[in-house]
């Protein structure tokens, strides 16, 4: 859809104060025996206001992601003390979420899209369902006209491996991410990082004028250059977690820390003459106690009153209740219909992105051709013969045709595992349910698979001369694939990185492989295995396509009995109830997926 470049901008909200006293935060040192907390954040006091873009700094550790981290409500481990005030209301954290706009410092982009269709693509996930889509179109044309994206609306992401925008477009692109639901409130983390140092000026001066159109911004930042610095009024500086400055770092900064004995060398960067002044050792770089000392000066007493005069405001006034949006799937409960909205949009976008990309497809579908020209030449026409070679070679191709797609399954844990920050960060911003998330890649995966599995079963069924169903063999090895798709995800989902899963996975499979009932009858299986049979879904996609190609078929025999007989496949049901319990499992292991989704993040915030 073309954005309406003659709409009316979309009036900005007022920004909102941000404001917090003795705020303190702990997580458990795993590190120790004792288990002992370990503080990250230490009686912290401050007021953010409206119109101001206010810097975090401090030496790495300091503790300025993860203020701004508890500040907007994204922890989700450690213990929190202290009180956090917006506007004047004590927030909820799904209203901490709904009044903030977050800019992570890692660019989080789908590379498929275009920046038009990832602006439109968030705003049908984040806007209220109840808003037309029309004016989902104005706020995102809005959005593109102020981030001065216009030129490049139409381009895509890229990433990598696909050229596409700039890394300066990118973090513009981002930014606007967190300004799709109009927020009273931006945060953005290291915005500047991997940019150079005119494309982070830019990038400044357009977070500038966000700040003075009359947002409450707070930036992290490391290591400005004095033109990125000139941007700030405000300056919060950490140093272990505690707070050793907060003012104005153009006029109070430099008088401040030469009162402490810490002259500044005219010419010299203020940024890193504060950040270098405090940063080292536990006391500064000479033992001073810069958090005693800043708790002793008047900065620290204002910040103190700004706080009770922002708290006394709330007790004087009405407090207003912030309104819950419907865009917070993961504090809402769960709805049928918001469900079913993102599965559309996801399907819309994302799906459809993917069938568009040569590199997804390849994954795809590279395999089957190969395999099925090298399967069609090695077994062409011994499905129709009678002898005993044949019999053995037909039963064997039928164990590959089992085999290939829990095999192939490796190719599909890329596409979760590359995608875990990206699926963290949507997820965080509450875009979707994480379900609804998984169902929109399972569908993804079971319709590009329909096609792909009927080309492959169609050539080597008739190349081969398989007997039986056509539609049996296809279904059955379709299922399989997908149990074998959702394997790859359980995996990429449940380990922590791409060469973990790729370890554990083939390793499952092949131990799938011993207790199939080809290499060993299952019959003939050891009791203490006996079990494990019973939990291999390989076993009943195997047993689907042997007694669909067997059973009826009576003049086929191994050492003088039946083939169905011989693999003790006779009393084994028909395909259908082998195919029945094989997409029992399906349902498993998306089961599985879906857990290992919603429970392990691998990242810990």
């Amino acid at each position: 859809m073309e954005l309406d470049d003659k709409s009316p901008p979309t009036p900005i909200k007022s920004g909102k104060t941000v404001a917090f006293s003795n705020l303190s935060y702990s997580v458990t040192d795993n590190q120790k025996t004792t288990k002992e907390p370990k503080i990250l954040l230490q009686g912290l006091n401050g007021v953010f206001y409206p119109g101001e873009m206010t810097a975090l700094m401090g030496a790495s550790g300091a503790g300025k992601t993860t203020l701004l981290d508890v500040l907007a409500g994204r922890k989700t481990v450690g213990t929190l003390k202290g009180e956090i005030l917006l506007g004047s209301s004590k927030p909820t954290r799904n209203q901490l979420r709904h009044e903030m706009g977050y800019v992570e410092q890692f660019d989080t982009l789908v590379p498929t899209l275009t920046v038009q269709e990832m602006l439109m693509y968030t705003a049908e996930l984040k806007r209220p369902m109840s808003e037309s889509l029309a004016v989902k179109t104005d706020i995102v044309g809005h959005v593109v006209k102020e981030l001065g994206l216009k030129d490049v609306k139409d381009t895509l992401i890229g990433n990598s491996l696909a050229r596409g925008v700039s890394g300066g477009q990118a973090k513009r692109v981002n930014i606007g991410l967190g300004m799709l639901t109009e927020p009273r409130v931006l945060f953005l983390d290291e915005p500047t990082t991997g940019l150079d140092s005119a494309t982070a000026d830019d990038v400044m001066q357009l977070v500038q004028t966000l700040a003075t159109k009359g947002r409450t911004v707070v930036c992290t930042i490391h290591s400005p250059s004095s033109q990125v610095f000139r941007c700030f009024s405000k300056l919060y500086l950490l140093h272990l977690g505690r707070c050793v400055f907060f003012g104005d770092p153009h006029k109070q900064a430099v008088p401040y820390f030469e009162s402490l004995g810490y002259p500044y060398l005219m010419g010299d960067s203020i940024s890193d003459y504060v950040v270098f002044t405090t940063g080292g050792g536990t006391k500064g770089n000479s033992g001073f106690d810069f958090e005693s000392a800043y708790e002793a000066s008047p900065m620290a007493e204002e910040a103190k009153k700004s706080f009770e005069a922002v708290a006394t405001r709330m007790l004087k006034e009405e407090e207003v209740v912030l309104e819950s949006s419907d865009s917070d799937a993961s504090q809402r409960p769960f709805s049928i219909g918001r469900f079913l909205h993102e599965l559309r949009v996801l399907l819309k976008y994302r799906s459809w992105s993917n069938y568009k990309d040569g590199q997804y497809i390849g994954q795809r579908l590279g395999d089957k051709v190969l395999f099925s020209l090298i399967l069609m030449s090695l077994y062409w026409g011994q499905g129709g013969e009678t002898n005993v070679p044949s019999m053995y070679n037909t039963s064997a191709l039928l164990l590959l045709l089992t085999v290939l797609p829990s095999y192939g399954a490796a190719a599909y844990v890329p596409s979760l595992v590359m995608e875990r920050p990206l699926f963290f960060r949507e997820r965080n911003d509450g875009c979707f349910y994480t379900v609804s998330y998984l169902i929109a890649k399972a569908i993804e995966e079971a319709i590009i698979s329909t096609v792909f599995s009927a080309y492959f079963i169609t050539v080597l069924y008739f190349t081969v001369d398989l007997q039986g169903s056509w539609f049996t063999l296809l279904v059955t090895f379709y299922l399989t694939l997908q149990c074998g798709i959702m394997l790859g995800y359980t995996c990429g989902a449940a380990l922590p990185n791409m060469e973990t899963a790729n370890a554990v996975l083939p390793t499952y499979v092949t131990t799938c492989l011993f207790f199939m009932g080809f290499f060993i009858i299952i019959d003939d299986v050891p009791d203490g295995w006996r079990w494990y049979t019973n939990i291999v879904h390989m076993r009943y996609a195997f047993q689907a396509m042997m007694i669909n190609n067997y059973e009826n078929n009576e003049n086929v025999f191994l050492e003088d009995k039946l083939v169905l007989n011989y693999y003790g496949m006779d009393n084994e049901g028909s395909a259908w109830e082998n195919i029945a319990v094989l997409f029992a499992f399906y349902v498993f292991f998306v089961i599985l997926a879906y857990f290992a989704l919603a429970k392990l993040s691998h990242v810990k915030r």
